[in-house]
């Protein structure tokens, strides 16, 4: 996969996924839809598409890559097969990460911009906590949405955006 196809295809996997994680932690962390913040949970979805992004282009799809090349064998394996185990690596690398950055980003950066008293010591004896509490959560939802979901409709669109563009350049 070329560098802009990668590019591509990390922006059509992101799109969805950081709106679905808003809404469904969202939702855990309010007890239910109407006690949502709406107008919060938007305001931040910048912020988690941006990490995300980040995250899935520069650690969580090449850890993947090499964790599936070095475990399959393309030759011998149904590609449905190989694609699955690669999102499996993927969401084993990128719920942990991104829980790192959300328990930092929610019990640390926000607080400290809000004005709230944190030392160091109330972060840290609260990280692992915040942190695992995250991962039990959010690690059956990535897991569910991206085998199931997310990734069959992105690989399918990803597919026809380049048949369409490898059209293209046959036409020219």
């Amino acid at each position: 996969m070329s560098k802009k196809q990668h590019l591509l295809y990390t922006l059509l996997t992101v799109l969805p996924t950081v709106p679905s994680f808003v809404v469904y932690c969202s939702v855990i962390q309010s007890g239910g839809w109407e006690f949502v913040n709406w107008k919060e949970a938007i305001t931040m979805m910048p912020i988690e598409f941006i990490l995300a992004f980040l995250t899935a282009y520069f650690i969580g799809n090449p850890i993947a890559e090499k964790i599936t090349n070095k475990n399959v064998d393309y030759s011998k394996t149904n590609p449905l097969v190989a694609q699955t185990i690669r999102v499996c690596a993927t969401v084993l690398i990128m719920c942990p990460v991104m829980c790192i950055e959300m328990t930092c980003l929610y019990d640390g950066i926000l607080p400290l911009i809000a004005g709230q008293e944190l030392t160091l010591g109330s972060f840290i004896a609260g990280f692992l906590p915040n942190f695992l509490s995250r991962v039990v959560t959010n690690f059956p939802f990535a897991f569910f949405t991206q085998v199931f979901l997310i990734q069959p409709i992105v690989g399918w669109l990803f597919g026809k955006i380049m048949m369409a563009l490898s059209r293209d350049k046959k036409h020219e």
